[in-house]
């Protein structure tokens, strides 16, 4: 016959070791997304490539279509040299995020100075996934 309190015991040990467990990936998750955001912001681009996996994808979403914008390590640090080439000034300030498993969601703002002098700010949503400490997969949606 089963003993209620040792029931109760290990329902609640399962219970918080399955919290902790959760509590454990989005901290990883929350960890590679600022390394990442301060790689953006100090445009170290072999820091920005050393937190995404071998079979990196980052996407566009734009209003009816998904486009894949770049594929893999070597793509991704030659588009981001080009990135920071064309616009100097960029900085990323994230407004807001939210983690569900390995997945982190947020709204970032950029801000820039145009090469008329002018400054200026986009603001778009992501999705970062992150599998064994790696961004593997990003989602873009533009406004």
């Amino acid at each position: 016959m089963w003993n209620l309190n040792k029931v109760v015991r290990a329902s609640l040990l399962a219970a918080i070791m399955a919290c902790s467990s959760a509590y454990g990936q989005q901290a990883d998750v929350l960890d590679v997304f600022n390394q990442q955001v301060d790689a953006f912001n100090q445009k170290d681009i072999d820091k920005l490539i050393s937190n995404v996996s071998d079979d990196f994808k980052f996407f566009y979403v734009a209003p009816d279509s998904l486009i894949l914008e770049v594929e893999g390590r070597e793509k991704f640090a030659e588009a981001m040299a080009g990135y920071f080439e064309a616009i100097p000034s960029v900085k990323s300030k994230i407004e807001e995020y939210a983690i569900v498993g390995n997945k982190i969601s947020f709204r970032e703002v950029v801000s820039y100075t145009t090469a008329k002098g002018k400054k200026s700010s986009a603001s778009s949503m992501g999705i970062y996934e992150v599998k064994d400490n790696k961004i593997s997969r990003v989602w873009y949606f533009m406004d």
